[in-house]
């Protein structure tokens, strides 16, 4: 979206539904369900908010709850067992072509992404869930035509005292930091 002004439809730019003004119709089209601090910055235009957005929203491929048993962990005992995990992988990255061509060329193939991380969660080991999102995260920086990922890991049900749904940890790496070696 490449609109010059939004607003937001409560007179507080946070915590409403954000509207985007078409630059060719003048109509209003909502872009958001939410604006937060990080992502506006308000001023008021007659009586409705005005955010300037320095960014256009970026376009997301977005994997969810990949699911596989894994053999991650700092104990000889967890590697050898080994355990379940549960993977979400968020790329940023440009789906005009997509969009137009309606042709998986032109977009990320979230089944290779899926394959990538099945194989590199079941058939490598890792002492620490950062090393294996680390892995993952370099692996789609090389192979997929994306501008940025996050990866999200989460261990189920790790081995600790009482009852822990999970232990997982976050990163997001960019193109323009990532360097091979």
């Amino acid at each position: 979206m490449s609109a010059a002004a939004y607003f937001s439809s409560s007179g507080s730019a946070l915590g409403a539904d954000l509207f985007v003004l078409d630059e060719l119709t003048g109509e209003a089209v909502i872009a958001a369900k939410r604006i937060n601090s990080k992502a506006a910055a308000a001023g008021l235009w007659g009586g409705l908010s005005v955010v300037s957005l320095v960014l256009s929203m970026p376009d997301r491929v977005i994997l969810s709850g990949i699911r596989f048993r894994g053999r991650h962990g700092v104990s000889a005992e967890e590697r050898a067992t080994g355990g379940s995990y549960s993977v979400d992988v968020e790329m940023t990255c440009d789906l005009s072509a997509a969009i137009a061509s309606d042709s998986v060329h032109d977009t990320v193939d979230y089944s290779a992404v899926h394959r990538l991380v099945m194989q590199l969660g079941r058939e490598r080991s890792f002492h620490l869930l950062e090393t294996l999102a680390g892995h993952i995260a370099e692996s789609i920086l090389e192979r997929f035509p994306v501008e940025s990922v996050t990866v999200r890991i989460r261990k189920l049900h790790p081995p600790l005292d009482g009852i822990v749904e999970y232990a997982g940890v976050e990163i997001t790496r960019h193109r323009s930091k990532f360097s091979k070696g």
